[in-house]
């Protein structure tokens, strides 16, 4: 399973996904001159969620501290380990 730890807030992720759904903001939008070139870029407004804004969108840290999408439906993963 890959891995992705922040190097902002340190917390790591179960993958790129769930790194990516941590982060919120805008990159910083182009600025223009009359002739249509950019001449800079506004302040970039990204940062990482709070714990509880991460909890809100349903994210969970796994049992290994690891912050993971969704947690995963113990039923269905006995099921899944029992058939194996």
């Amino acid at each position: 399973m890959a891995r992705s730890q922040c190097t902002a807030c340190k917390e790591t992720f179960s993958s790129e996904s769930a790194f990516n759904k941590h982060r919120t903001g805008s990159y910083g939008d182009p600025i223009y001159d009359e002739s249509k070139h950019i001449t800079g870029y506004t302040q970039h407004e990204r940062k990482c969620l709070t714990e509880a804004e991460m909890l809100a969108k349903k994210m969970v840290k796994n049992e290994s501290g690891i912050w993971i999408t969704k947690e995963l439906d113990r039923a269905i993963l006995d099921k899944v380990i029992g058939q194996a």
